[in-house]
């Protein structure tokens, strides 16, 4: 495989990002495929190996809501000119 172009890259780390993987950013990544290439390796606590039954306690996390929007004038509410 050729790995992945930057724009997928920052979007699968999006979403590991959102089921709360944390990438490494120690000595244990820093290990070569076998062309000699590094690569960023993630890690989760409930994501382990020989450990199947885990993975059902891997949960996307939440976004809270964005801040509300201030109420529009009410002559917007009225069909009103925004000049006036």
């Amino acid at each position: 495989a050729a790995g992945l172009r930057a724009q997928n890259y920052h979007s699968v780390e999006k979403n590991l990002n959102d089921y709360r993987f944390t990438r490494l950013t120690d000595q244990r990544r820093k290990i070569p495929d076998l062309d000699g290439r590094l690569w960023w390796m993630f890690s989760h606590p409930q994501f382990l190996r020989d450990h199947p039954d885990g993975i059902v306690n891997i949960q996307r996390r939440r976004r809270t809501n964005p801040p509300a929007v201030a109420a529009a004038p009410a002559h917007y509410a009225q069909g009103g000119d925004a000049w006036m």
